[in-house]
């Protein structure tokens, strides 16, 4: 089981989608940007986790991050994948809209199941 394999995967399916991706959030980052964590689950012989992407913006007008919301739901919803480390499955769970502490920042969250089948 490879899972750094798996984010660079993962990282460059989102990246299609918008190229702004980190694995955490930052001040300094230029708005708009992806941020992305992986939550593994449990499973054998196939493991399951969640994706879940934020996007972040600080606009009162939301058609950007609203446009890559929709375009990373459409990119990664039904997505199957195969490569010589693991086969995998992607679904979205959910999605919806957060506040943040400060009031110019837009947030909009998309989390995705993902099945992976690791090639021993």
């Amino acid at each position: 089981m490879n899972i750094g394999l798996l984010m660079e995967y993962l990282v460059g399916l989102i990246s299609q989608v918008y190229p702004d991706v980190w694995e955490r959030p930052g001040e300094k980052f230029k708005k708009p940007y992806i941020t992305y964590s992986l939550t593994s689950l449990d499973g054998n012989p196939e493991e399951n986790f969640f994706l879940n992407l934020e996007i972040w913006g600080d606009n009162t007008d939301t058609t950007q991050i609203d446009t890559i919301w929709s375009d990373l739901n459409n990119a990664l919803d039904g997505h199957t994948g195969v490569t010589d480390a693991f086969g995998v499955l992607i679904y979205r769970n959910t999605r919806g809209m957060r506040e943040d502490a400060n009031p110019r920042i837009r947030l909009r969250y998309i989390v995705f199941d993902v099945t992976v089948w690791f090639i021993e």
